[in-house]
């Protein structure tokens, strides 16, 4: 990310919020970083890169958890093919969401929709395409 977002070198940070979502949507079912970066760039011009990986860990962190998935706060929810995995009772799923540092309950967070199409980031399918 540093080198995305420093010196506007393009690249795709593979941790563990964005390895969890990617398979989570079907966009890749490896689990070595280097095949999930080969797999998910594959869907996405390279100057989307950097962003992508922003986007992707912000909704991690924030709405798709690990053990407890807000989904009934996620405004992809619809697309999603892991929808269900966590609570989907919409008031039980915004007491789900986590803020960053300085946020508090409340806040507007930016919605998922929003940072996948934002800048021209094209939104594709969550389901990864058929060869």
């Amino acid at each position: 990310m540093v080198l995305g977002n420093a010196f506007g070198r393009p690249g795709i940070t593979v941790d563990t919020h964005f390895q969890r979502l990617v398979r989570r949507w079907q966009w890749t079912d490896e689990k070595d970083p280097d095949k999930i970066e080969a797999a998910v760039g594959a869907l996405f011009p390279k100057s989307e890169w950097t962003m992508l990986s922003h986007h992707v860990i912000f909704h991690g962190r924030r709405i798709c958890h690990a053990r407890k998935p807000a989904c009934g706060a996620c405004p992809i929810a619809p697309l999603c093919p892991a929808y269900g995995e966590g609570e989907t009772d919409p008031e039980k799923a915004r007491k789900l969401l986590k803020y960053e540092k300085g946020g508090f309950p409340g806040q507007r967070l930016k919605p998922p929709q929003a940072y996948l199409d934002a800048g021209g980031i094209p939104a594709p399918p969550l389901r990864a395409p058929s060869p």
